[in-house]
């Protein structure tokens, strides 16, 4: 499956994937995907899913990091990555 990059209309470097979590969610209902059963492994279907999101969450935040680059030229880019644990 493919997904549309998000798209922000105003020209600053924010990033909002509302729209892409809705193709997400109609995608899931219309194809009629099964949820993981606790423990359980993901189907292909699922695995498709996610590296299709993960696939245009990341062109996204690298088109918009390349065009700020462009536009601003810092000297410095940082990316980082959080991931929270629940225990």
């Amino acid at each position: 499956m493919r997904f549309a990059i998000p798209r922000m209309g105003d020209g600053l470097p924010d990033f909002s994937f509302s729209g892409l979590k809705t193709a997400v969610t109609k995608h899931v209902r219309e194809s009629g995907l099964a949820p993981v059963e606790n423990g359980g492994e993901p189907s292909q279907g699922i695995k498709d899913l996610a590296a299709s999101f993960q696939h245009v969450v990341v062109q996204s935040l690298v088109q918009t990091m390349e065009k700020n680059c462009g536009e601003y030229y810092p000297k410095t880019l940082i990316v980082g990555w959080w991931r929270c644990v629940q225990r």
